[in-house]
């Protein structure tokens, strides 16, 4: 999630790009930075205050610090929790307890949002205690009905009510301010720093955004009179 910053904060980062290097800005070559000496960022805790990619505006102790975010998304670790309401098609979902199948007989309590990392896999695995590991990707949700994809195996579930949602992901694309970011990295100058690793935790669940309800043609003829 995106968020509108404020002109002082552009200025800043314009100021991090050229220190940086300015290759991002469309010039041929980068700016020299050899003449600065390299100084590794300490593994600290931090309060996210704004994003615009690929930069981060974080409070670190009570200084002001400008990341950029160079990390790999093996190096990017991003957990929260969300309510219902903000699954949509084409994330993947992981659950446990299913029959061979992969559906499951009662409504689930629990699952997990993820990325695909390194030894994660879609489908459907046996837990070996007679119940079934999924992993797929949400296509549809139909009511109260979820439709998952779990490697070229269709299963269906039920959400409970107070289902419990974690989200595992390798991108900061949910990130919000007040979110706690722990950062490694390396910096030239106090203030303006490269992120090689970045892990955030959420400091609230994730919601649904609001989208405003179109009237059906229907309806808007019936106001109008006609």
């Amino acid at each position: 999630m995106l968020m509108r910053l404020p002109s002082w904060f552009i200025k800043l980062l314009a100021g991090v790009t050229f220190l940086l290097g300015t290759s991002s800005l469309g010039l041929s070559q980068p700016f020299d930075v050899s003449q600065f000496k390299k100084k590794t960022f300490p593994n600290t805790k931090a309060s996210l205050k704004a994003i615009q990619a690929p930069f981060l505006q974080l409070d670190v102790n009570g200084d002001e610090w400008v990341f950029k975010v160079e990390a790999t998304p093996e190096n990017i670790f991003y957990t929260a929790t969300a309510s219902k309401d903000w699954l949509r098609p084409g994330m993947l979902l992981r659950y446990t307890g299913a029959d061979e199948t992969g559906n499951h007989k009662d409504p689930l309590t629990e699952l997990t949002v993820f990325s695909l990392r390194p030894g994660y896999g879609l489908g459907i695995m046996d837990e070996g205690d007679g119940t079934f590991f999924v992993a797929g990707v949400l296509r549809s949700v139909k009511k109260d009905r979820f439709f998952v994809n779990a490697g070229g195996r269709k299963t269906r579930i039920q959400l409970a009510e107070d289902v419990t949602i974690h989200v595992d992901l390798n991108t900061l694309e949910f990130v919000q301010p007040g979110d706690q970011v722990q950062v490694e990295g390396w910096y030239f100058q106090k203030g303006k720093a490269v992120g090689s690793k970045i892990i955030v935790a959420a400091s609230q669940p994730l919601q649904a955004q609001g989208k405003k309800r179109r009237k059906s043609r229907r309806r808007r003829k019936d106001s109008s009179g006609q």
